[in-house]
């Protein structure tokens, strides 16, 4: 019998500067590191380790698809009966500066002195 396991993706920040290496980690839905998920934004393509983790590089800004899908024939051989739905989700691109200024502004306003 062959049980399918939902894909879950979790990117490190919701808004990454562009051109800036961003960790993305793939499990299953209890929680347990995926490895070998073909990850893609884009035309950059990573493939996750032991511990379910790449890092992409989104060089242009805007809102990207991240996609995450692991191949059924893979899957069956590293596992034997389980397969994987792939999963997607979108993330930001900004300037470098935009968001290194953003970051600013949040820590000054919160200041008192």
């Amino acid at each position: 019998m062959t049980v399918e396991r939902s894909l879950v993706l979790e990117v490190a920040r919701d808004e990454v500067p562009v051109g800036e290496p961003v960790t993305v980690r793939v499990t299953d839905e209890a929680g347990r590191a995926v490895e070998g998920v073909v990850v893609t934004v884009d035309s950059v393509v990573e493939r996750t380790d032991e511990r379910g983790r790449c890092r992409i590089e989104i060089r242009a800004p805007g809102s990207w698809k991240v996609l995450a899908i692991k191949d059924a024939e893979e899957a069956h051989s590293e596992t034997g009966e389980v397969t994987y739905r792939p999963t997607s989700m979108f993330v930001r691109a900004v300037p470098e500066s935009t968001s290194s200024n953003r970051l600013e502004r949040l820590g000054s306003s919160g200041e008192r002195r």
